[in-house]
């Protein structure tokens, strides 16, 4: 099995006669066994110390603000589906996203409210056990210095902090990764049906958690299989001597280990059955045009995308970001091979299929679960460099109670240089306050009042559908009846006289902005409400007449809103001016649509539909 102590997987199999090591391998920290054995457990009651003390720290720090900003656009979809029922949750899930983190969020909604504190407070949790469990995948792999080191740097990690404070599937991501990768190091090393069985039910629970749980699995069956040839080879070598031993059992160790390593890989096949179908479709759905492959394109696109990641993951740039990758390469070469293969299969499994596939969505954050392993090996770096000052300190300095003082004054610097930045802009980072406009809106709202949804649909990140989603959710929260919001599409005027109300209506929009405001003159003809990026408009004097104080707001938004985001705006209004007679001004807004087309095919159909349709209500209505 393996020997925590040291740095290598060594396998001792009790069966067979095979001396112990007697000392660290070369990338230990030196000593004998015997004397390393007693060190460590002199020094247990102390580490057990640091990591409470550690766990204590990211416990608060993701506690820290957990309601102060509001949820944001995923965070409240993630909430909408957990208040579904749970067989809905469950067959929709198939279809189109998976179970877990909305049932696990349903739980803690069941047990703590549905406030944002509440939602929030199980991913949290989850996060802060995760600095735990880091401890221990570092203490297995390497030794329980390592693990204190990755722990701590997990602890402080601006970007895992993020995650563990957002009602996702990204804290549950890493929490099940770290307890599977356990499960499975401890099962090589003590051969037991249990952390087999964890192995697989967290393997399980995490591909029915998200997707990309799929690209940390081989770095985890390579590991297991390199292992268990490992135990063969041993058993092979030491058959002549051990014949007689344990004769009465049907299985060798290895055997036993080869058995139930396929057990419980089959075992994860047979519950993912369910999902099959669903990924076909998903995969039809994501491949982009692009036939599957190896392209120069893709791999410039893919290293671009691995500098970004740790980038953002690391919270650095420049020379930080190579200290940073610094220390993460003196982890790694300090490591046995096969840790070598499995930490670059962990990081690189996602890249090398990003290599070979073009996915039509794909975010940075669903590689979450690649930060807990690159901080363990940069702390082990961290480590290795802070163990090499600290032998050098006593050719400098001969006082014992100074070099402590150094070293612990090296750590610091270490830390904080690389932690505390990113941590001081994350707290600092202002985000949508959705949960303060709905409150500024529900002391105004009246019954029968529509909110426009910017339109801007064809720009990354579809702002209109952050409107809709987030602002109906605080409302709702707030008791407010239920107000229409309709986005300002090339529909809108439809929309909007399918269900007029009988009295005039007033008209507010509600704009999710980010920064992209401009000055402009109408903002004369309204009152604003800015609400950290959220923008709450109204009109001063509407004039009462439902239709006119629509278009009233779509000028006001062409004035506030950059060109780029005035397409929609103008097809809006293109089919107003046409619905109500005004056919020469409809055909003027449509040419400034089209004079701002987005590239995209969806945006050249719904101009092309607009023209059409102005031309037969035109026509109709005899207004050529």
């Amino acid at each position: 099995m393996f020997d925590t102590s040291t740095a290598a997987l060594t396998i001792r199999l009790p069966e067979l006669p095979i001396s112990a090591p007697q000392s660290f391998d070369r990338h230990g920290d030196g000593g004998s066994l015997v004397s390393a054995k007693s060190r460590l457990s002199h020094d247990r009651p102390l580490i057990t110390v640091l990591l409470a003390a550690i766990f204590f720290l990211g416990l608060a720090l993701r506690l820290c603000q957990l309601d102060t900003d509001s949820l944001w656009v995923d965070e409240i979809a993630t909430a909408t589906w957990s208040r579904l029922d749970p067989r809905l949750i469950m067959s929709r899930a198939y279809a189109d996203n998976l179970p877990l983190t909305y049932v696990v969020t349903r739980l803690g909604a069941v047990l703590l409210g549905d406030t944002d504190f509440a939602l929030r407070l199980p991913p949290a949790l989850l996060g802060s056990i995760s600095i735990l469990l880091a401890y221990k995948v570092g203490e297995i792999l390497w030794t329980r210095k390592d693990g204190l080191w990755g722990a701590l740097l997990m602890a402080v990690s601006a970007y895992h902090i993020h995650y563990s404070q957002e009602v996702r599937h990204y804290a549950l991501m890493v929490f099940l990764a770290l307890l599977g990768l356990i499960f499975l190091l401890v099962a090589l090393r003590e051969g037991r049906v249990g952390p087999w069985v964890g192995f697989g039910l967290c393997t399980v629970l995490s591909l029915y958690n998200h997707y990309f749980a799929l690209f940390f699995l081989p770095a985890e069956v390579v590991l297991a299989a390199w292992v268990i040839a490992e135990q063969w080879s041993a058993r092979r070598g030491g058959e002549a001597h051990t014949s007689h031993i344990n004769e009465h059992r049907l299985l060798s160790p290895p055997a036993r280990q080869t058995v139930m390593f396929a057990t419980s890989l089959a075992s994860v096949a047979l519950c993912y059955i369910p999902r099959l179908s669903a990924m076909r479709g998903l995969a039809a759905e994501q491949a982009g045009s692009e036939p599957l492959g190896v392209s120069m394109t893709r791999l410039q696109w893919s290293g671009r995308t691995i500098h970004e990641m740790f980038t953002i993951q690391m919270g650095a740039e420049g020379p930080v970001l190579l200290l940073w990758l610094a220390l993460l390469l003196l982890g790694l070469a300090a490591c046995e091979r096969k840790r070598v293969a499995f930490v670059l299969l962990w990081i690189g499994t996602p890249f090398a299929f990003l290599s070979v596939v073009d996915l039509q969505i794909f975010h940075l954050r669903y590689l979450v679960f690649i930060l807990p392993i690159s901080l363990l090996v940069v702390g082990r770096g961290a480590r290795l460099a802070s163990d090499a000052v600290h032998r050098g300190l006593p050719r400098i300095v001969g006082d014992r109670r100074l070099q402590i003082v150094l070293s612990w004054t090296l750590t610091a610097f270490v830390v904080g240089g690389l932690c505390v930045p990113p941590l001081m802009d994350y707290y600092a980072e202002e985000k949508p306050d959705w949960r303060s406009a709905a409150g500024y809106m529900r002391e105004s709202l009246l019954p029968g009042d529509i909110i426009l949804a910017d339109g801007d649909r064809h720009r990354e990140g579809r702002d209109y559908y952050r409107v809709t989603l987030s602002l109906p959710f605080y409302l709702d929260r707030l008791g407010v009846p239920p107000t229409r919001i309709l986005p300002v599409t090339s529909r809108l005027p439809q929309t909007l006289l399918e269900d007029l109300p009988d009295e005039p209506a007033r008209i507010w929009a509600a704009i999710y902005h980010a920064d992209m405001l401009s000055a402009g003159e109408a903002q004369d003809a309204v009152t604003m409400a800015d609400f950290s990026e959220v923008l709450i408009v109204r009109l001063r004097e509407p004039r009462g007449d439902t239709i006119q104080d629509t278009a009233s707001m779509l000028h006001v938004l062409l004035d506030l809103l950059p060109p780029e985001a005035h397409f929609d705006l103008h097809l809006a209004l293109g089919g107003i001016y046409a619905w109500t007679g005004r056919c020469d001004e409809a055909r003027a807004e449509l040419a400034m649509a089209e004079q701002l087309q987005p590239q995209s095919p969806e945006a050249s159909q719904e101009l092309s539909e607009a023209f059409s349709e102005l031309e037969y209500t035109c026509q109709v209505t005899g207004a050529y």
